[in-house]
């Protein structure tokens, strides 16, 4: 068996010589692939390697081939439902509980990714707490029935497996390893995922420590802060050290894929040049999800129907855009000074719905603003104590912008849809926010 500086010395030459091409190394967990892409940043910089433990590879690979997954919630609900039917109420004292039901899920995923669904009467099963257990667990199948399009972790090895060369992190690679798949405790449909798409598996001793991992240097870098602004001040700081600017040394900087276009925008405004690439399909970036959340709303106020709140907090809070300095100048506010974001925020939370039509919720935003600009009135007669009005004139405030953009969204579906759609994204900065992708 090689010696884990041996098999890092095969990983980094083989990386070498598909470079800047993609070499996929497959890892069991998540833990594991922080170790091996340490282990890799620790000699040098490296050019096209990409760790995936197995989940993130399943899950990757099914939402790009069949679309969102079905939603957690439902999953759990689902859970409860399988537990509380059972005929002899075995589980009616701990049905009610989250984490049991939590467990139980990832029981359930088990038993689905190794192909029991349709074995609950297998000669293998004794125990009547097993039976019990496989029972629920095609009650909780059944009721997953209804939406056969959608897929869950139980089905996402399925769902690769069909797929095959088509998954993102496959289609597009040079080679691909699987490292620390040690053969005792492998499952077998792991196996024969690994072996169906092609991952070479090598021998697991990358999966243990090497013996001079005490001996490695620390990190020259660990963050932990309060908010992601800092994190970003640190980093621009930590790349414009002199030592940091040779022109033969570049950097990488590990990030979120959803907060790259964040941190794209914040280091070129401290001066420091950025190459980003997120591996994301157009339609999963968040430009095209907020335009599929305009269209539903759009749809369901033209057909009468309610707007979903997930769809409203996606414009208005969502990553793609900038709805609230545009409303603020009618409004005549002074955002974001008052109301602040975080105003916006608690007062979007306070909001007990789950759909509402446009025109109610934009009324009843309204209300509550006049009600607290009334009070505030009231207590300025009393007490003519202005700093302690404050934060309620910033609620009020954020109720305003608020009803505001409830309103340029009820407007839209009075209105000619076409130039007022484009009018409204180019006002909320659309593409201005696109262009950092």
């Amino acid at each position: 068996m090689a010696e884990p500086g041996d098999m890092l010395g095969r990983l980094r030459a083989l990386v070498d010589a598909h470079s800047p091409r993609r070499v996929l190394v497959v890892v069991p967990d998540a833990v594991s692939a922080r170790w091996v892409e340490s282990l890799l940043a620790d000699a040098g910089p490296v050019v096209g390697a990409r760790v995936l433990d197995i989940e993130a590879l399943l899950h990757e690979g099914a939402r790009a081939l069949a679309g969102e997954p079905v939603a957690p919630v439902r999953l759990l609900a689902a859970v409860r439902e399988a537990l509380v039917d059972d005929p002899d109420d075995r589980y009616a004292a701990i049905a009610e509980h989250p984490s049991y039901a939590r467990e139980v899920l990832r029981c359930f995923v088990e038993l689905e990714r190794a192909g029991l669904a349709e074995q609950r009467d297998a000669p293998a099963v004794e125990g009547a707490r097993d039976r019990a257990m496989l029972a629920a667990f095609a009650r909780f199948r059944l009721r997953l029935a209804d939406a056969p399009e959608r897929w869950w972790s139980g089905s996402a090895p399925a769902v690769v497996r069909a797929g095959g060369r088509e998954v993102p992190a496959l289609a597009r690679r040079a080679a691909a390893v699987a490292l620390g798949f040690l053969p005792a405790t492998t499952a077998r449909w792991t196996a024969e995922l690994l072996d169906e798409l092609g991952v070479t598996r090598w021998s697991p001793a990358l999966a243990q420590p090497a013996p001079t991992a005490q001996r490695r240097q620390a990190l020259s870098l660990q963050l932990s802060c309060a908010g992601p602004e800092v994190e970003m001040a640190a980093v621009a700081r930590l790349l414009r050290r002199p030592e940091a600017t040779r022109p033969d040394r570049a950097a990488a900087v590990l990030a979120p894929g959803e907060a790259v276009p964040r941190f794209v925008a914040r280091l070129g405004h401290r001066d420091v040049p950025v190459r980003a690439w997120v591996e994301h399909r157009a339609r999963d970036t968040a430009a095209a999800g907020a335009l599929r959340a305009l269209l539903r709303v759009l749809a369901g106020q033209a057909g009468g129907e309610a707007a979903r709140r997930e769809d409203l907090q996606t414009l208005l809070f969502g990553p793609a855009l900038s709805p609230w300095s545009a409303l603020s100048a009618g409004e005549g506010l002074d955002y974001p000074r008052a109301p602040r974001p975080g105003d916006l925020r608690r007062a979007w939370a306070g909001q007990r719905w789950s759909s509402a039509a446009l025109p109610v919720l934009a009324r009843r935003l309204r209300a509550t603003a006049e009600a607290g600009s009334e009070a505030l009135r009231e207590r300025g007669e009393r007490f003519a104590d202005a700093e302690l009005s404050e934060p309620q004139r910033r609620h009020d405030e954020a109720h305003r912008l608020l009803a505001a953009a409830v309103e340029r969204l009820a407007g839209l579906a009075v209105d000619a849809p076409g130039p007022a759609v484009g009018e409204l994204l180019e006002d909320w900065q659309l593409l201005a926010r696109a262009a950092i992708h």
